[in-house]
This record gives structure tokens, C-alpha cells and sequence, in this order.
């Protein structure tokens, strides 16, 4: 064999040998990268300003609030021209730091307990971000931002 696995399946008495298939994903974008392409956004939970994505910096993570194509996760997909609310309330000090070996960082904010960070992701692309302050524990999220 060539390194692929054929599956075989019983029906009914019969031997049936299915052989590899790739099977198109008929949804919008791809299976596991949520919305592709701005005009078909909509986002998981929705903010109260449609041009907004909101983030809770709290327990040693970045949630997500709303405005993103993800309920939850380590991802924030968005359109162009979005603005990104990072909103500080945890009894520990963090911030957010764009990975700057990445092309389009953007910036970092002052480290914080309570308070806002924002940006507006006016570029398409996919933006890596994490708290210097605790980079083991919060690392490898990004925003991804749609044309």
C-alpha cells in the first residue's frame, strides 16, 4: 500500500471497501477557520457596535466577548477595519503585545490591571499576540483580520 488506508464496512452481509475520498466542505470558508472573506462575516456572538471585537484579559487569558467569528478560543476573526477592545479585570498585571518578529505588529499596551487597549485592524492578515508578562501562560493567539 501506498501509505493510505482504504476502510472497510459490513452492510448488510456484504464486504464493502471504501476507498480515500477527500469530501468538499460545503459550508462558507473552511471547516475550521470560520469566515473567509468579509462580505459573508458574521460573528459568533455580536457586540453592540458592529465595527468592534471584544476581548477580556482576565485568569491568565484573552476571552472572547463578542465581535469575533469564534465564541471562543485562541483566534479572533474579524473584518477589515474592525476595532479590537482588549478589556483588563483580573487581580493579576498583564498587556498585550503584538509578536513583533511577525510582519503587521501592532504595538503593545501599558501593562495593566483595570482599563481598555484598542486597535483598529485596518490591514488584512493574521496578527500574533500574548502578555510579556506572563508569556508561557498567555501566548498564541492571534486575530485574524479578512479582506
Amino acid at each position: 500500500m501506498t501509505g493510505r488506508a482504504s476502510v472497510a464496512i459490513v452492510l448488510l452481509g456484504q464486504l464493502v471497501v471504501v476507498a480515500p475520498k477527500c469530501i468538499p466542505y460545503i459550508g462558507g470558508g473552511s471547516p475550521d477557520s470560520g469566515a473567509q472573506d468579509a462580505s459573508s462575516f458574521v460573528p459568533a456572538t455580536p457586540c453592540a457596535s458592529p465595527s468592534e471585537a471584544q476581548m477580556r484579559v482576565e485568569s491568565f487569558a484573552f476571552n472572547v466577548v463578542c465581535g469575533c467569528a469564534e465564541a471562543r478560543g485562541t483566534t479572533c476573526t474579524i473584518p477589515r477595519g474592525t476595532t479590537v477592545v482588549w478589556t483588563f479585570a483580573d487581580s493579576e498585571e498583564h498587556n498585550v503585545t503584538s509578536v513583533r518578529d511577525v510582519a503587521g505588529s501592532f504595538g503593545m499596551s501599558p501593562d495593566r490591571l483595570t482599563g481598555r487597549f484598542e486597535h483598529v485592524f485596518a490591514e488584512p492578515g493574521t496578527f500574533h499576540y500574548g502578555c510579556t508578562i506572563h508569556p508561557k501562560l498567555m501566548s498564541g493567539y492571534s486575530i485574524v483580520v479578512l479582506e
